[in-house]
C-alpha cells in the first residue's frame, strides 16, 4: 500500500496569503534621494545664504545663528506636530475631495493623471 500517491497529488492549501508587492523599495528610493538633494544642495544653500547675510552687514553672526536655531526648533516642532497630532487625521484628508484627486493621480492611468492634472491647474488658476 502506498501512503504517498493519494497525499501528492491533492491541492495544497496556503497557510496565509501570499503578500502583495510592496511599494517600500520605492520610497527607500525616494528617501535618498531627498537625503541626496538635502545634503548636496540644501545645506551648502543655507550655509551660503547664512555667510552672505553676514558679509553684506544685513546681520550680525548671534542673529544669522540665532535665526538658523529658530528654523531647526519650529522644523523639529513641525514635524511632532505632523507625526503625533495629524497622523490621525490622515483617513480624514485621504477621504476629502484633494485627497481622493491624489489617489486618482497617483494610482491612475494616463488619460486620469491628465484630468486631474488639468482640474488641479484649472483650480490652481481659479484661486
Amino acid at each position: 500500500m502506498d501512503f504517498t500517491s493519494s497525499s501528492i497529488h491533492q491541492p495544497r492549501r496556503l497557510r496565509r496569503p501570499l503578500p502583495l508587492p510592496s511599494r517600500a523599495p520605492r520610497f527607500g528610493n525616494l528617501f535618498r534621494k531627498q537625503m541626496l538633494l538635502v545634503g548636496l544642495l540644501i545645506w551648502p544653500l543655507a550655509l551660503l545664504t547664512m555667510y552672505s547675510r553676514v558679509y553684506l552687514g544685513y546681520h550680525t553672526v548671534a542673529q544669522v545663528f540665532a535665526g538658523a536655531g529658530l528654523g531647526v526648533f519650529l522644523g523639529g516642532l513641525w514635524f511632532w506636530v505632523v507625526n503625533s497630532v495629524l497622523r490621525g487625521l490622515f483617513p480624514v484628508i485621504e477621504e476629502s475631495f484633494f485627497g481622493r484627486l491624489i489617489k486618482k493621480i497617483e494610482f491612475g492611468d494616463m488619460e486620469r493623471k491628465v484630468a486631474c492634472c488639468l482640474l488641479l491647474k484649472r483650480f490652481a488658476v481659479g484661486l
